[in-house]
């Protein structure tokens, strides 16, 4: 009876794991379909793209990928994408980090409120902004330019970036900042040297969700620029024509916007879900 009975566990067990995992494969699967279907739709032909049923074997071909490519303003797409999103993220993580710090080590009036302020601007919606950012754009010169994209993107990214460092700051024992005071250190020393090295996950984890937001961006990026300025977001909706619309072409834009970002992640998992854990857990 015992040997049944410790039998009947492991069944049941083995059962519920076997469920657990099925379960996750087609949650996963549910989550990865666009983005394998963007993947096909790249390499099919226009004709293949509007089979009924849809094919599931045929042959792939790369011709899309060389239009796109060969094209001078998808290359201008993408260098203005890297330079206003590194750019950006840049700049917000290193006031950021800068402001976390002393929002956190230093005891002023309205801390606090400060902090939720800061925050707060993250908040509000985009289309709120987005009239008073196009005319000031106007006024100062920078509409449709790199530096005036940047700016817009930083505004987003820098109340992220506070409100992230200073909860990986907050971690951090104010002891070892004393000790490296003692030491000769300033307080840009402690914060280079002794801050930084123990958060790097979490500065990691805060640079690329920054980086992600200003990758992807597409509302300012459509208003607030013309021709010179324009993302790669904003680019794809330029394969959308009166004439018609290459839909291998637009799947081949949407594969290459996400194979940086994807690779990317992939190679920083480690650090960056070791990141928002510890985020998550020092958050308040």
């Amino acid at each position: 009876m015992a040997g049944k009975a410790v039998h009947t566990r492991r069944v049941s067990r083995l059962s519920r794991s076997t469920l657990d995992t099925c379960l996750r494969l087609l949650l996963l699967l549910a989550f990865l379909f666009p983005i394998l279907w963007m993947a096909l739709a790249s390499v099919k032909t226009q004709a293949d793209l509007f089979v009924m049923p849809p094919k599931l074997f045929f042959s792939p071909t790369v011709r899309a990928y060389r239009e796109v490519l060969a094209q001078e303003r998808f290359r201008k797409y993408i260098l203005n994408s890297l330079v206003v999103a590194s750019a950006s993220t840049a700049l917000a993580m290193v006031f950021g980090t800068t402001a976390a710090y002393a929002l956190e080590r230093f005891r002023f009036k309205r801390r606090k409120d400060l902090g939720f302020w800061i925050i707060s601007t993250r908040m509000a919606p985009p289309v709120v902004a987005i009239v008073p950012f196009f005319l000031m754009m106007r006024y100062l010169g920078l509409y449709d330019t790199q530096f005036g994209l940047i700016l817009i993107y930083l505004t987003f990214n820098l109340p992220f970036a506070v409100w992230m460092m200073r909860g990986y700051v907050g971690e951090v024992p104010r002891e070892l900042d004393e000790a490296a005071q003692l030491d000769g250190c300033s307080r840009m020393g402690v914060l280079r040297r002794v801050i930084l090295p123990l958060v790097a996950p979490g500065f990691l984890a805060t640079a690329v969700m920054s980086f992600i937001y200003s990758w992807n961006e597409f509302f300012f990026a459509y208003v607030l620029t013309g021709q010179k300025a324009q993302t790669l977001p904003v680019g794809i909706a330029g394969f959308i024509t009166m004439h018609g619309v290459r839909w291998d072409q637009v799947a081949a834009v949407g594969t290459l916007v996400l194979m940086p970002v994807l690779v990317f992640g992939l190679l920083v998992q480690r650090y960056f879900v070791k990141g928002m854990v510890e985020g998550a857990l020092s958050s308040y």
